[in-house]
């Protein structure tokens, strides 16, 4: 008889909790073979048939690998042997849930997840269709793009497709109407007025604003009807994080998480002019925080010949010549708070 050969030297993947089924194959001997697993075991849930050779079952309870060896033997009595692997994947699932809005003319970038299978995806629409100007990267799952629209709810449906074969979808919404285009708020000061005002763009452009998560700073209110948090801060220092909402006319809402540190706030706006080879005298001020701050210039330079004191907050010296130059100082409060504000020297002839 011919040499007895197990042929089959590699097994697919399976899924958790999903039906498998594989026959082992081998030639020569008489034909016939008995088999079975002579070193390590099958993943849980799967059994190998010995006249077969077929292995079948469920996978359970969990993803893993397993490497064992399978043994043929023949009618006439010749054996031989096979060392085997057999992964077993999760099941793939879509974990990407909900999109946030969009809005017309604003770029747009968020990129779809999934978990399990061989970890690696090929992302597609198949039903429905993304907003104009949108587009998916099969590759990434990154819907990206700008909308063109004015105003729309776009639902649809995508597909993971697993390395494994394995695949999900999950249908979708996507509003393109009102994004919240606010993402940071500047610091206030204890007792000194407060007022910015929140932007949005798309929707109907005139919204409807609110607090839905946290609260603002004590004295501070939002004007439902502009988006101007504005007031007077009552407490001696706080950080305040908070959810904002615009809603816009047609319904569609966007959020935004944002923070107010109330503790130091730069109260000098503009400095006084100078004329070169004449001294010069001007200081800083701040509110709020510990009531003593630490002053440095962050970016640009002052005049050549002024220096910052940064204990106190002076610009002092002798100016050299005629310039204009603009520059941030930073005032530090004790907790650690801090404040920026941009400001111009000029030296007149």
């Amino acid at each position: 008889n011919p040499l007895l050969t197990i042929t089959t030297t590699s097994l697919p993947n399976g899924v958790r909790q999903t039906a498998y089924d594989q026959t082992l194959a081998a030639t020569g001997s008489d034909g016939t073979y008995a088999w079975a697993v002579t070193i390590g075991r099958l993943p849980m849930g799967l059994s190998l048939d010995a006249s077969t050779g077929q292995i079948t079952g469920a996978p359970n309870p969990a993803s893993g690998t397993e490497t064992f060896t399978v043994t043929a033997t023949g009618g006439d009595g010749q054996t031989d042997t096979q060392q085997l692997t057999l992964t077993i994947n999760d099941l793939v699932v879509v974990t990407t849930t909900s999109l946030p809005a969009g809005a017309p003319n604003t770029a747009y970038d968020q990129t779809l997840a999934a978990a399990g299978g061989a970890a690696t995806y090929t992302w597609s629409v198949t039903a429905g269709s993304l907003p104009a100007g949108l587009t998916l990267t099969p590759a990434t799952g990154q819907i990206s793009g700008t909308p063109t629209l004015a105003a729309t709810t776009q639902t649809f449906t995508v597909h993971a497709l697993s390395g494994d074969g394995q695949s999900d979808t999950q249908d979708l919404t996507l509003v393109v109407d009102v994004l919240v285009t606010t993402t940071a708020l500047p610091a206030g000061a204890p007792n000194v007025a407060y007022d910015q005002t929140l932007a949005a763009a798309g929707g109907a452009g005139t919204y409807t604003w609110s607090v839905t998560v946290g609260s603002l700073p004590t004295g501070l209110t939002l004007n439902t009807a502009t988006g101007q948090i504005s007031g007077t801060p009552t407490v001696a220092a706080t950080t305040q994080t908070f959810t904002v909402q615009a809603t816009s006319a047609t319904g569609a809402a966007d959020t935004q998480v944002l923070t107010i540190v109330i503790d130091v706030l730069v109260t000098t706006t503009a400095l006084a002019d100078g004329a070169p080879d004449a001294a010069y005298d001007q200081t800083l001020a701040a509110a709020g925080g510990e009531g003593s701050y630490t002053w440095s210039v962050t970016s640009g330079s002052l005049p050549g010949g002024l220096t910052l004191n940064p204990a106190t907050g002076q610009i002092t010296g002798p100016t050299v010549a005629a310039t204009t130059q603009t520059f941030t100082v930073q005032a530090s409060s004790g907790s650690g708070a801090a404040d920026t504000q941009e400001l111009t020297i000029t030296i007149i002839p």
